[in-house]
């Protein structure tokens, strides 16, 4: 953590820097304009108190950690920190942080992954002046792309790349907008999930049996759009039909299905968490057979 925080104190310098005393110093009036009516400049605006803090050394504002994928050979973590909000980080932070600044963390900068917030940065100062980014070949900017993760689903590289929740819901339109793979789908449990009922079972393809765990928002739309769900029977496996906006089995709704409860969910959860976490995933499963 201590590295993480290191790193992100020199980025947050640097970010300070070429705000306060490069563009705002040369023509303070047009900076100021240009920044107030652009979505990246209000994630600059936003990072002022962090970027003080940082600066002044007042308080550590460290993020929170939404994921990490570890140990490597050398005992490393990939980690993916995001900004915390401002009601989890002390008062003092913002204390000298003027109202449209902590408006901006509001809106731009807490919840997000820290590498977003300092992409739209950079994004934003090469929009002020194109030669700043000059210095990468092939047109791109100096060191952009960054080197690929070893770990699968998207991340973003580059400054001009969608922000990680853009990318998220283009990849998960993407992955709703074709009915799943295989033949069919068993289902085997019905669950909640923070409020949410979600369906576990097997897609049925090519290659065997392979889980999928849905929202129940998402097998109602499959069904309807002509995909088979079904549920194991006494006299084989029985189709599960949409009637008034519910799924039924013979008549009755699929969460009263007695053979569906009790089940060990603890792995269903654990997949279904990897979905709602990371878009990419909720699509290889989706389209297990791409």
């Amino acid at each position: 953590m201590e590295s993480l925080l290191n790193a992100l104190d020199d980025a947050l310098v640097a970010v300070r820097t070429l705000d306060k005393e490069i563009f705002a110093g040369s023509d303070a009036k047009a900076y100021v304009a240009a920044r107030n009516s652009n979505p990246l400049g209000h994630t600059v605006r936003g990072l002022t108190a962090p970027r003080n803090n940082a600066v002044h050394g007042i308080v550590v504002v460290d993020p929170t950690i939404t994921r990490a994928v570890g140990p490597s050979a050398d005992d490393d973590y990939i980690i993916w920190p995001a900004w915390k909000g401002r009601n989890e980080v002390p008062a003092s932070v913002f204390s000298g942080t003027a109202i449209g600044g902590a408006n901006a963390y509001d809106s731009h900068i807490a919840g997000r992954r820290v590498l977003d917030t300092l992409m739209d940065a950079f994004r934003f100062f090469v929009e002020c002046d194109p030669c700043f980014g000059e210095g990468g070949q092939a047109g791109q900017h100096y060191r952009f792309p960054l080197a690929t993760l070893p770990v699968a689903g998207y991340e973003r590289l580059h400054p001009e790349w969608p922000d990680q929740d853009v990318a998220d819901a283009e990849i998960r339109l993407d992955a709703t907008s074709q009915l799943p793979s295989g033949l069919n789908r068993q289902v085997r449990t019905v669950f909640d999930f923070e409020g949410e009922r979600v369906i576990g079972g097997y897609t049925t393809s090519a290659r065997g049996l392979i889980t999928f765990t849905e929202p129940f928002s998402q097998v109602l739309a499959d069904i309807q759009s002509g995909y088979t769900y079904t549920v194991e029977g006494g006299a084989g496996n029985v189709s599960i039909e949409v009637s008034a906006g519910d799924l039924l089995v013979g008549g009755s709704s699929l969460s009263d299905i007695a053979s569906l409860q009790g089940v060990d969910i603890g792995l269903w959860r654990g997949w279904w968490g990897l979905c709602v976490a990371d878009a990419a995933y909720y699509r290889t499963q989706r389209r297990s057979e791409m």
